[in-house]
């Protein structure tokens, strides 16, 4: 049986296989639906490249898959559980490498975990293993299926020594940030090339070469969950869905840093202040310049902000570090998040306002309208205002958005880009809330330089006017 020869892509693996075979391509990106055929076009291009006198699809009719020009050693990387014996890694090397014509070794496995073929040799790995284990070898393709740590995905690109191709077939789930950040976001450029399919691409009644009931497709959209349906139907990253600053562009809002000895002379700055239980301080430093245009220029902490533990400083702590980082050009306001702000943590102690105020750092309470959540709605409509500039129209001196962002403050970047509704509630999420809190409490400041406005003495008017 040489199932190789039977195969004919769908719509979306036949734009999976031209980004393949482009010359230039080095990481080629699958995101894409359910049922889609991700991980299988994967492995058939790995077949055709080991087997091509099996393949008799013209779209393998090239240099690339006739006369592989790289290193004869591949390795396919998942999670646990895809690589497992019923997971679609087994399944698909089973369904399109000939019986017969390759040598499976499980390794101390419970699975096969090496597959030698011809002048070949393929390995596989689980996500779950240590980054070290990533370290050696030279390979020419690379498969990583579904989105594979960052620090893995690093490590892989420098077995390339000698040229190759990395495979990246996925659903583009919320642990996929990072992959929109460093290859989506570049789509076209270093070689990086991304694909996204449609699990009607794989539709039996609409797609060419599908094989998925129209019917089955439209249940399964029905029994998904609302939170992950335009990853796991279209392809779309989840991370996206839902997000509030839809109008929020790296293109458009975020700036090379500049020199802060000459962009901060004549601007008000202002520091935002929005603390947590568990987190560090939250902190963004903004200043604006005569004409109203604001701009984040640095950010506390440095570090990602994700994830990370409470630093264990004390106000003390804190204040030393502000008074370091602004140096000479010192905060001329100062906001702290109300609500926590004023909050005293013993009975009878002082509140963190009044700790700061110690130190000789005044905080003034950032906005209050109606209750918290009409409090939300308007500092994010305040912020959409701040972003707002006519797409139809090129960016100029006129026709720009009044808010911009130092490329440095990744954390305020990623919370512009990612902070989210609940699908199910409409509520803004939590996660990545901290930094667009701030950007909240700053919009609402409604910043503007501070001029000396001489004193005008009028004389009194009497009379009536006619």
């Amino acid at each position: 049986m040489e199932p190789l020869r039977f195969f004919r892509p769908n719509a979306a693996q036949a734009r999976f296989i031209e980004s393949v075979k482009k010359q230039d391509s080095d990481v080629c990106l699958f995101p894409a639906g359910n049922w889609c055929g991700k991980t299988a076009i994967a492995i058939v291009c790995l077949a055709a490249v080991i087997w091509p006198e099996l393949v008799e699809d013209e779209i393998f009719n090239c240099t690339l898959f006739k006369n592989w020009p790289y290193p004869k050693n591949a390795r396919i990387i998942t999670t646990p559980k895809e690589m497992s014996l019923t997971g679609s890694i087994q399944k698909e090397i089973k369904a399109w490498f000939p019986a017969g014509k390759y040598l499976p070794k499980p390794q101390g496995k419970m699975y096969p975990s090496l597959f030698m073929a011809k002048d070949w040799i393929i390995d596989t790995m689980t996500y779950d293993q240590s980054i070290t284990e990533f370290e050696g070898g030279t390979f020419g393709i690379i498969i990583e299926n579904e989105p594979p740590p960052e620090p893995i995905y690093d490590a892989m690109e420098k077995r390339k020594k000698f040229g190759g191709k990395t495979l990246i077939p996925m659903t583009p789930l919320a642990d996929a940030a990072w992959v929109w950040d460093k290859l989506v976001k570049n789509d076209g450029t270093n070689g990086i090339y991304v694909t996204y399919g449609d699990t009607e691409d794989n539709c039996r009644e609409h797609s060419p070469n599908g094989v998925i009931p129209h019917d089955a497709i439209e249940k399964m959209a029905i029994k998904c969950d609302p939170d992950d349906r335009e990853a796991r139907l279209h392809g779309k990253f989840m991370h996206l869905a839902g997000q509030i600053f839809k109008t929020f562009s790296r293109d458009v809002h975020v700036i090379k840093d500049l020199d802060l000895e000459q962009f901060l002379p004549g601007k008000h700055i202002y520091q935002i202040v929005d603390p947590a239980i568990g987190k560090p301080l939250a902190v963004i430093w903004a200043a604006v310049d005569a004409v109203g245009l604001i701009t984040i220029y640095v950010e506390y902490p440095h570090f990602e902000f994700r994830g990370a533990k409470d630093s264990n400083l004390t106000v003390k702590d804190y204040v030393d570090l502000f008074r370091t980082q602004e140096g000479h050009y010192r905060a001329d306001e100062r906001i702290l998040d109300r609500h926590f702000g004023n909050t005293r943590r013993t009975l009878g102690g002082l509140t963190l306002r009044q700790e700061f105020a110690e130190h000789g750092f005044d905080y003034s309470d950032s906005y209050s309208i109606g209750d918290l959540s009409s409090e939300v709605e308007t500092g994010i409509l305040k912020v959409k205002d701040l972003l707002r500039y006519n797409k139809e129209k090129p960016l100029d001196n006129i026709n720009r958005p009044r808010l911009q962002v130092f490329e440095s403050c990744t954390n305020t970047i990623h919370s512009l880009e990612r902070w989210s509704r609940d699908p199910k509630t409409g509520k803004p999420k939590e996660e990545y809330k901290d930094f667009a809190d701030c950007v909240r409490y700053l919009a609402m400041t409604e910043p503007e330089v501070y001029q000396d406005r001489p004193w005008e003495i009028k004389p009194p008017k009497y009379g009536v006017g006619n």
